[in-house]
């Protein structure tokens, strides 16, 4: 039996019992099959009435998910089963739906969000839930915990046979769930919205909430179990997914959102509104590229209006990196407009001097191959590469500092990895249920999703497995394809 997962205790101050959010370590010694998945990226799905995805939506496998579900639970035995979302498990920041009191729908769930309220007696029960300044207007609620309850019960709505999967999931046997906090569902901070999350998944029902709950833990960076096993989303090694701050010093009622969450809110949702296709792109970097090539008018209104409204979000909440992206402008900006002028001069010069066609071709492509060399290095010392690729390093560092684990899992790149580090120790990164979409003809890619890492663990030993894949055809696990590096 597993001491460390203990039913919440009610506490007579609060109506529901709080939630199991914990860090650091834990200890499991029973029979116990370990399933790790990342990246959902689970946003508010299925709308009606005819069920098409919101365009805010990346999570399309509701069904597929059920299937997985139900395969791992077959032939269960006397061992239980464990699944692990280690970050971004939901999409807060592409949920902007505000509630409009002239859709009966929304006052039908208006009426469930504030009875939820109620229950956990939040004071803004009382309020008018209905409200909404300008800005939320434009791209949704802010981060407060009672409007962040609001998009989370939107995403049970939008993904009913994914919870009612998830729901007979942790209904067999001693089954149970842990959740890591990831950059895009920093919401899971507030106690309201993990209420609220086992609360849906318990259909509203209070005493089915404390089933549910005994079986549920959330964590808020990363933990470490058994010793051996090391689990955290990996958000944190880089500046523009993480802050140092939970909450915002100047108001602990909104979270700190770091920088490319704002670039999210502001930006790469209106960029949705044009082709929802367009945020697979990687690196996020390439994203304003692909627009300016199919949609350059549009981009003008991005650039000088959403983009411009970032910049002065980032510029107050963000002075640091507001700064070193202007120190990079004077740094970067000067010296190419002198060495842009001079080659422009030089090009110019080239073409009127030189009379045969050979020579011109020649010329063209030495200039178009030194104009794509600047623009990636202007993009690059400005701006920055944007995401990292792998977090490899970050494990090694990891390792050194925990030298005990036998595997070190993260999230968050979308990039399936897995290599050796330390002697015995495994570094896996768990990919991403997300496609990958081709954006010339709009093609799902899903050679690299649907990443499932698979562990045993009997009497606290885990035996270790490569990184799998599920294959919804076959309806199985079957392994991924990697190359090793040359010798």
């Amino acid at each position: 039996m597993d001491i460390a997962f203990r039913r919440p205790m009610k506490e007579t101050s609060i109506p529901l019992p709080t939630t199991q959010n914990e860090s650091g370590q834990a200890e499991w010694t029973d029979q116990n099959d370990i399933f790790l998945v990342s990246d959902l990226h689970i946003a508010d799905g299925r709308t009606t009435p005819f069920g098409k995805f919101t365009q805010g939506e990346n999570f399309f496998w509701d069904e597929t998910f059920q299937r997985f579900v139900t395969k791992i639970c077959s032939n269960e035995g006397d061992r239980s089963r464990t699944l692990i979302v280690n970050g971004d498990f939901f999409d807060f920041l592409r949920v902007n739906r505000i509630p409009r009191q002239k859709s009966q729908e929304d006052v039908r769930l208006v009426s469930r969000w504030k009875k939820f309220l109620e229950t956990i007696e939040h004071t803004a029960a009382a309020w008018d839930l209905y409200a909404a300044d300008k800005s939320e207007k434009e791209y949704g609620f802010k981060t407060q915990d009672y409007k962040s309850v609001w998009r989370i019960l939107l995403i049970f709505e939008g993904h009913k046979v994914f919870f009612r999967a998830l729901r007979g999931f942790l209904g067999r046997g001693e089954n149970r769930l842990i959740i890591m906090k990831g950059n895009h569902d920093l919401e899971l901070f507030w106690e309201a919205v993990r209420q609220a999350f086992v609360y849906f998944l318990a259909d509203e029902d209070p005493e089915r909430y404390n089933e549910l709950n005994a079986r549920i833990r959330f964590y808020q960076q990363s933990v470490v179990i058994n010793k051996e096993l090391y689990v955290e989303h990996g958000h944190r090694y880089e500046e523009i997914t993480h802050t140092d701050r939970d909450t915002r010093s100047e108001n602990p009622r909104e979270l700190d959102l770091p920088v490319g969450s704002l670039f999210n809110r502001y930006v790469i949702n209106k960029i949705e509104e044009i082709d929802p296709l367009f945020d697979n792109i990687k690196p996020p970097t390439n994203i304003l590229k692909a627009v300016a090539l199919h949609y350059p008018g549009k981009l003008l209104r991005i650039a000088g209006y959403h983009l411009v409204g970032a910049w002065k979000i980032v510029r107050k909440y963000h002075v640091a990196y507001a700064a070193k992206i202007v120190g990079n402008i004077i740094k970067v900006g000067l010296p190419f407009l002198v060495f842009l002028g001079l080659a422009m001069v030089l090009y110019v010069g080239l073409k009127r001097s030189i009379v045969d066609d050979l020579g011109r071709w020649l010329v063209n492509a030495v200039g178009s191959l030194v104009g794509a060399f600047t623009v990636r290095w202007i993009q690059q010392h400005l701006f920055g590469s944007g995401e990292t690729e792998s977090l490899l390093r970050n494990a090694q560092e990891v390792y050194r500092s925990v030298p005990s684990v036998r595997l070190i899992t993260f999230g968050h790149t979308h990039a399936s990895e897995m290599s050796l580090i330390g002697g015995d120790c495994w570094y896996v990164n768990s990919g991403t249920w997300i496609p990958t979409i081709e954006l010339e003809t709009h093609a799902v890619q899903d050679t690299n999703t649907f990443c499932v890492l698979r562990l045993s663990n009997d009497n606290g030993m885990f035996q270790r497995e490569p990184l799998l894949r599920w294959d919804d055809g076959l309806q199985s696990l079957e392994p991924m394809i990697f190359l090793a590096p040359s010798a």
